[in-house]
């Protein structure tokens, strides 16, 4: 029997190959670096909400909402991070829902946080502050009644002006003019009564040695042993100026012991005062926090500017005159120092252009002078 040949096929079938999953770089790389894009997101925007109710309460509208918008758009592109790593379908669709809503609840935020006052819109500049002193000798003789200031004699006294004025100012006559007021009561007894006077005289002396720089003088001086010399003041022309209403004037000053027939033209004169000037007499005292009896003269108007002249008394030294003061009787006489000081506030005023902050410190820095030169040791 012929052989059959047959070649087993049996090892010969082909063998399924098993292919493994070999990771890639990329893959492993990109969830670091969503977890680095996570964080840098989410911190700027906590710190873009911490930022703008910083910029809402403290400087301006128009920055906050800056920070709004750029915390959008950071938001909008975590977004698109988050959209990107899942798998969803319409994923243009899933970040635009997402920036609307989004910008929905950065608006409501807009709306819930405060609003910046306008008073810190209108004035966000510092204002213009100063204080300044100087210190001045006023005798006193308080045996009389009428005329506790003596007279300086020394015409060549450099304070002999300022004298002048105070002699003017608290000196009145036995008998009370008639049609006048009734004259106040003085009590000089005790030592708080006698600087309470001197305080108060200073005070008005202030106010009518302003009214005097504002308007200025021109005339002629003559002086024993010397002759006749011309005066020639410029006046101090406060910024934005208008007639100050004498009835204001008199109004404060009616009630005042020191205001006399002779002033009464001086007062009704309606010296010029920056627009909405007011102007008042302060008095204040606390010895139980260790101040002492002070009084103010201020110009102020709301909102725009406070300029304040404090008078307060200081030492006593008795039989003694100020240098350069003459008089005959020097027994009993009393000079007390008194210190003069300007403290004003000048807001800077963005929301009203005719309004120069600048120019109103340098009236009131001239004013200063004026009183200084005058009073000042």
């Amino acid at each position: 029997m012929g052989r059959k040949n047959q070649l087993s096929t049996k090892g010969t079938e082909p063998h399924a190959i098993a292919i493994a999953s070999v990771p890639t770089i990329g893959s492993q790389v990109r969830p670091i670096v969503f977890t680095i894009l996570g964080t840098g997101i989410s911190g700027f925007i906590l710190w873009g909400i911490s930022e703008f109710l910083s910029l809402r309460g403290v400087v301006n509208l128009a920055a906050s909402r800056i920070m709004l918008l750029l915390i959008w758009v950071a938001s909008t592109l975590g977004a698109c991070a988050v959209v990107r790593a899942i798998k969803i379908r319409r994923k243009v669709l899933a970040v635009s829902l997402s920036s609307v809503v989004l910008a929905c609840s950065l608006l409501v935020l807009d709306v819930w946080a405060p609003k910046p006052s306008v008073r810190s819109e209108s004035t966000s500049e510092s204002p213009i502050e100063k204080t300044d002193s100087f210190s001045t000798l006023v005798p006193f003789q308080g045996e009389s009644k009428n005329a506790p200031i003596p007279m300086d004699i020394n015409f060549t006294d450099p304070h002999s002006e300022f004298y002048a004025s105070l002699f003017q100012l608290a000196n009145r006559s036995d008998k009370q003019p008639e049609g006048w007021p009734a004259y106040k009561n003085r009590k000089f007894e005790s030592p708080d009564e006698r600087i309470a006077f001197v305080t108060r005289l200073m005070q008005v002396d202030v106010f009518r040695s302003i009214y005097v720089l504002q308007a200025g003088v021109s005339g002629i001086s003559q002086t024993e042993g010397v002759g006749l010399t011309p005066i020639h003041k410029k006046p101090i022309v406060p910024p934005d100026g208008v007639p100050y209403p004498a009835k204001e004037v008199l109004a404060l000053l009616s009630d005042n012991e020191f205001f006399s027939p002779i002033d009464y033209a001086l007062w009704n004169s309606q010296p010029l005062m920056p627009i909405g000037t007011h102007v008042s007499f302060i008095e204040h005292a606390n010895p139980e926090k260790g101040e002492v009896f002070t009084c103010i003269v201020r110009l102020e108007r709301p909102g725009y500017f406070r300029i304040d002249f404090e008078i307060q008394p200081g030492l006593a030294m008795n039989n003694t005159f100020p240098a350069g003061f003459s008089n005959q009787r020097v027994q009993g006489t009393t000079t007390y120092s008194v210190t003069v000081s300007m403290k004003y506030e000048i807001q800077r005023k963005n929301d009203d252009k005719q309004f120069h902050a600048e120019q109103y410190a340098i009236w009131a820095d001239s004013l200063f002078d004026g009183l200084q030169k005058q009073m000042g040791f």
